[in-house]
């Protein structure tokens, strides 16, 4: 009886090899649908690296009144910016055409993207203290691909327009007195400096 189930050293070798045969044999079976999902990983994070925002850095601190230049690469032709919101809720800021020269990004990533870069200017007005986001878009192949970056509004307040207070600077906004016989009006014509609104054209003409 205690040698009912006793196998042979030799038997026990032969069985380990079938055993690592079959384990191989399922492993090349498995192999392709591995490569394949690993393929689509490898190209989903080269998809993800075709548009690309240099600055500004996340958590920058922007300040009302000083001029920020958002900058990146894109494989894209055109690219949309839009301020706490997506398209359709956030505040529109810029839309440029891709064509900056990125030799950079040539050398590392293709000819075909040597003239990739992109740089939208904004100037903040009334960012409020806190954070923000920054919603970039981006045409890609016919689709819009999305980068948002998170931002900091400094939160200072600008001064009110010289022309407004009229004291700014010492500057009065009370016209000086006119020497007699001499009217201080502006001369109304084209080289007064003020552009009519769309529509208004000669009207002046007619009175």
């Amino acid at each position: 009886m205690s040698n009912r189930f006793y196998a042979h050293p030799a038997q026990r070798a032969r069985s380990a090899r079938l055993v690592l045969v079959a384990a191989a044999l399922f492993g090349l079976a498995l192999l392709p649908g591995f490569t394949a999902a690993a393929q689509a990983g490898s190209g989903a994070r080269i998809a993800a690296t075709l548009f690309q925002i240099d600055a500004p850095q996340p958590y920058s601190v922007l300040t009302n009144g000083a001029s920020v230049a958002i900058t990146g690469w894109t494989s894209g032709t055109q690219v949309d910016l839009y301020l706490d919101g997506p398209a359709g809720v956030g505040t529109g800021i810029g839309s440029v055409q891709v064509h900056g020269a990125r030799p950079d990004v040539a050398s590392t990533m293709g000819a075909e993207l040597a003239y990739s870069g992109f740089e939208v200017p904004f100037v903040p007005e009334t960012l409020a203290s806190g954070e923000h986001m920054l919603f970039a878009y981006s045409l890609i192949d016919g689709a819009w691909s999305l980068q948002t970056i998170p931002i900091i509004g400094a939160g200072n307040v600008l001064p009110t327009e010289r022309a407004a207070d009229g004291d700014d600077m010492g500057v009065s906004n009370t016209a000086p007195e006119s020497a007699p016989g001499v009217s201080s009006s502006a001369p109304a014509g084209p080289d007064s400096g003020v552009d009519s609104a769309p529509g208004e054209g000669d009207d002046s003409a007619t009175l």
